[in-house]
């Protein structure tokens, strides 16, 4: 007879990871950053891994099958894998979203990663063991399971929580910071149930562990709803935004390098929009391009420009990256669905009163600020 135990983490984990699967993925529909999926993507490989870990409860013995090869231990092996490449993907994800691209960084998780397949693989390294009191299959790892551990969770704490903890105490956005904080929370019992890996001799812990993982992601997931852009980390540095309609009316100018902003607005927005306009225009012509420039570099200086249907973004500064041009597109988006302004802004009209100017104006610092401190 199968456990109330095993019920209950089998439930447990397949409501927090169905939910946190569909979280993603809705998210990564919105964005379409790379990270988001592969966030979706290890939720998925999770809940197989849950699957498989409630199939073992049907069996109180280790029988044999394939001559030697004992049943429950070659699911566990599975299952454990199935672990091991949804963290994996976890750690592309993360650094992803803080570098915005596959850093050479990656070879060190994969090596990691790979070093722990073999000691899962490895009988010697894992003791699986069936609880009476728990009713329910629990496993013993050897003290080389926590060696390969460790240097992940250090890398774990430095390369993600710390940015995260960095943005926490940079911005100013009290929303964004109660965000932050709820996602270190959920890291953090992440981390815990990483580091209990190494204690699984104790019987309690070896039973508490598994809940850990679950709620420790379902929490962490559940700030994405709020904001699916607050993990987002953007090494842009940016002096000017210029939005402009696709046929060259300024809309937005915005030099965040000058204390006058108002003044040098209305000096600036129509000399900057014509200028950008006539450069890449030609650029276009002269490298004959069918689709639009996406960015101009000029010594250390980068022009990123991105559009969404009739508007396009300018961005003036040192670097322009993949989250930057993901939360603009948000952001042009948001500008054309806003019922007060669609009769403001068409692709050959602008006219912005002083109302319609401050909506404008809240669109865009709200979106800019969720990734970038100003």
């Amino acid at each position: 007879m199968i456990s109330y135990y095993s019920i209950g983490l089998f439930l447990f984990e397949q409501l927090t990871f169905i939910t946190s699967s569909i979280i993603l993925f809705r998210t990564y529909k919105q964005t379409r950053f790379l990270s988001h999926f592969l966030l979706g993507t290890s939720y998925l490989l999770w809940i197989f891994n849950s699957i498989g870990r409630f199939i073992t409860s049907f069996f109180s013995e280790n029988v044999i099958i394939f001559n030697n090869t004992r049943l429950i231990s070659l699911i566990w092996i599975i299952v454990n894998c199935l672990l091991i490449l949804g963290m994996i993907f976890v750690f592309y994800s993360f650094i992803y979203f803080k570098t915005n691209r596959l850093h050479p960084i990656i070879n060190i998780v994969s090596f990691l990663g790979g070093a722990l397949f073999l000691a899962f693989i490895i009988p010697d390294f894992t003791e699986i063991a069936y609880s009476e009191q728990l009713g329910a299959w629990s496993a013993k790892y050897n003290i080389w399971i926590s060696v390969l551990v460790v240097p992940m969770l250090l890398f774990f704490i430095f390369s993600f929580i710390l940015p995260i903890y960095t943005k926490l105490i940079r911005t100013t956005d009290k929303d964004i910071r109660k965000q932050l904080f709820v996602q270190i929370v959920g890291l953090i019992i992440v981390i815990v149930w990483a580091f209990f890996a190494g204690f699984t001799n104790n019987a309690v812990l070896r039973a508490v562990r598994p809940f850990l993982m679950a709620a420790g992601w379902f929490i962490w997931s559940l700030t994405l709803i709020m904001d699916p852009f607050n993990i987002m980390i953007s090494n842009a540095k940016i002096s000017q935004l210029l939005i402009t309609t696709t046929s060259g009316l300024p809309i937005y100018y915005d030099d965040f390098t000058f204390d006058e902003k108002e003044v040098k607005n209305e000096i600036s927005a129509d000399l900057a929009s014509g200028l950008i306009s006539g450069v890449t225009q030609a650029l276009e012509q002269i490298m004959e391009r069918k689709s639009e420039l996406n960015t101009v570099v000029y010594k250390d200086k980068v022009i990123g420009t991105t559009t969404i249907g009739y508007l396009q973004a300018y961005i003036f500064g040192e670097r322009f990256d993949k989250a930057l041009k993901t939360v603009l597109n948000v952001l042009l988006r948001e500008i054309q669905d806003n019922p007060a302004l669609a009769l403001k802004i068409t692709p050959n009209f602008v006219d912005l009163d002083g109302a319609s100017g401050k909506i404008l104006k809240l669109i865009i610092e709200r979106n800019l600020k969720r990734i970038l401190v100003i």
